[in-house]
């Protein structure tokens, strides 16, 4: 496997990131909350009735205890079905649709919730029932919202409130000299140690960055009963060729570009991780940037 030296990106999981679902998830400590939808045509009778189930905005009042929440859902365009391409006999290959379980997703940001709903036909009544599942914040800690039962959403209680237990996953970001000397050059400062603190201030900036845009993804997961959280362990930067032994000992020039072997490459970052595992810091997951 050859590939440009300027392109590549190289990543060794040391430890496999991993979501124990296994762990107490505070199941023990889950409420029974009351969530009834606010139906603002019969509380305001002059409003015309509007026949779409999934409105863009949707008004529900918790219960929790003694404390009452509204929670004011506005509809996003997210979709749960999507063009499926599996790969068979040699070629990509679209498949057919899969059965739509309707799911529309809404957010309330004043509760940082984020919400699948549904909706259960009622056999009696020429109405919607309405599930929730997803993510809401109350009382200073994030919860999974889900209903007790499906078929017994019409009681008072009909919901469960879980408190979430942080998953953190530490990883630790290496940086090659390539990288390092790309930052350097971009740098001011009037002497060589000026322009040298700049370029790993930025670095190490933009890698927090990276990894906050990481748990905004994490955290648009819906309805699990965990939060995912990436952790910046720590960073390791090559200022010169002989500390970026990785990809600098097997580089060569191609065509005009140098280019390494991504699998040998691979294989020198693991032998350096775990050489210098006593002065590294502790991680979970090890990624190595090369350009």
């Amino acid at each position: 496997m050859r590939l440009q030296l300027v392109q590549i990106f190289l990543t060794w999981i040391h430890c496999c990131i991993s979501i124990n679902l296994t762990k107490d998830t505070g199941i023990d400590r889950q409420e029974s909350v009351s969530i009834q939808y606010i139906d603002e045509a019969s509380v305001n009778r002059r409003e015309r009735r509007d026949t779409n189930i999934f409105k863009s905005d949707l008004k529900f009042s918790l219960g929790l205890k003694d404390q009452k929440f509204q929670l004011n859902l506005k509809k996003q365009n997210v979709k749960t079905s999507v063009p499926l391409y599996m790969y068979e006999n040699g070629f990509i290959v679209k498949q057919a649709a899969r059965p739509e379980k309707e799911v529309v997703f809404y957010t309330d940001v004043n509760h940082l919730a984020s919400i699948g709903v549904q909706c259960k036909e009622n056999e009696f009544q020429d109405q919607c029932q309405y599930i929730l599942n997803g993510r809401i914040f109350l009382n200073g800690q994030h919860h999974v919202i889900k209903p007790r039962s499906v078929g017994n959403l019409s009681d008072a209680e009909n919901h469960h409130l879980i408190p979430q237990e942080e998953q953190g996953n530490k990883t630790l970001h290496t940086i090659t000299q390539v990288l390092y000397y790309s930052w350097y050059n971009q740098s001011t400062g009037n002497t060589e140690t000026e322009r040298n603190m700049a370029a790993i201030d930025s670095i190490m900036e933009y890698y927090a960055y990276v990894i906050n845009d990481m748990n905004v993804h994490y955290a648009s997961i819906q309805g699990v009963p965990w939060d995912m959280e990436i952790v910046y362990a720590g960073i390791y930067i090559a200022n010169s060729p002989t500390k970026s032994t990785w990809t600098e000992s097997i580089k060569y020039l191609s065509s005009g570009e140098y280019i390494v072997d991504g699998e040998i490459a691979l294989d020198n970052f693991k032998a350096w991780l775990e050489t210098n595992a006593a002065q590294l810091p502790d991680y979970d997951h090890a990624m190595l940037f090369s350009g």
